[in-house]
């Protein structure tokens, strides 16, 4: 594989329909003057309207209409970022999701596509949370929960429009989607920090350091399993797999590390839309046992439980 600082970082930019993400790359690109960025908009219909709002002259913008990239593991996303590898210079690829599809599916190629792992370092990906309309749109639609779920970074937007309490219940909401995604607040999609680009904050390494279950009035919920004897690598992958496949609509997102018998260190997993992958990653240091975070729609943390310890290793 490529030294890290010589492949392509990619961001990917999700958030619900007016969340403010097409001001926020705007900013981004204004404040980041001296890096050469790459975007792909994605937008619903025959005629792109993102594409007309960003402000940078840029050389390579690149639209997909006609669908949704993010909604499924598809052959377009490949091909356009074939292509662009072929066809373009660049440092960061920005990707802007559609405002109703969750990023899962954008995000795949560059976990599951080695020639993809090798020329691009997916960095982050950033979810934008229109403040006043979140908790309200939630009550209609799981999309921003599955957004929420796989985001490395949450910017909460629109925050001149809301009171402070409905800021705190709103943060108590999150929390309770993912637990660990560190939190900006923002007005008009203005941070005054842009280096969080730079961060390496899709690695998982510091997700479970702090993790606990979050309660809440709304159906979603995290809840976090550890298990210390270790697990049979097939059996867990077939369960695994079989879950994904059935509770697709209930599972948004599982992350974690999986200490596995005959490994001398746990891997890291990570669940993408209904697949799934195991990395070796020695450096990881919490120990030889399993922590996962499993988020969705109303999980049950003791039937989890229960599941995973039936998959021990037995001799």
């Amino acid at each position: 594989m490529k030294n890290e600082n010589k492949r392509i970082k990619v961001s990917i930019i999700s958030g619900f329909l007016g969340s403010g993400k097409t001001t926020f790359i705007n900013q981004l690109l204004q404040k980041n003057p001296k890096t050469k960025f790459a975007l792909i908009e994605n937008e619903f219909g025959e005629v792109g309207i993102d594409n007309q709002l960003i402000e940078t002259k840029m050389d390579t913008i690149i639209e997909m209409n006609q669908g949704c990239i993010c909604c499924t593991l598809n052959t377009n996303l490949v091909q356009t970022l074939n292509h662009m590898l072929n066809q373009y210079t660049f440092e960061h690829l920005l990707i802007e999701t559609t405002g109703v599809a969750e990023p899962s599916g954008v995000a795949a190629p560059f976990l599951l596509y080695p020639s993809f792992k090798e020329n691009f370092h997916l960095q982050q990906i950033i979810v934008l949370v229109d403040a006043l309309h979140f908790e309200n749109v939630l009550k209609q639609s799981d999309i921003p929960a599955r957004q929420v779920a796989y985001a490395d970074i949450l910017i909460i937007n629109k925050l001149d429009l809301i009171q402070p309490e409905k800021l705190i219940s709103l943060q108590t909401v999150l929390k309770s989607l993912n637990p660990d995604a560190p939190i900006f607040f923002t007005t008009h999609s203005k941070i005054e920090n842009y280096e969080i680009l730079n961060n390496n904050t899709s690695k998982l390494e510091n997700y479970l350091e702090h993790t606990h279950e979050h309660h809440h009035s709304h159906p979603y919920n995290s809840v976090f399993i550890t298990i210390q004897e270790p697990l049979d690598m097939l059996k867990f992958q077939n369960w695994m797999n079989m879950m994904l496949q059935i509770q697709s609509g209930r599972i948004y997102r599982v992350k974690g590390w999986v200490q596995c018998y005959g490994f001398d260190f746990p891997l890291l997993f990570q669940s993408v839309g209904k697949q799934f992958y195991l990395d070796k990653n020695p450096n990881r240091n919490i120990g030889n046992k399993t922590e996962l975070v499993f988020i969705g729609l109303g999980l049950e943390k003791n039937k989890i439980y229960n599941i995973l310890s039936k998959l021990a290793y037995k001799s």
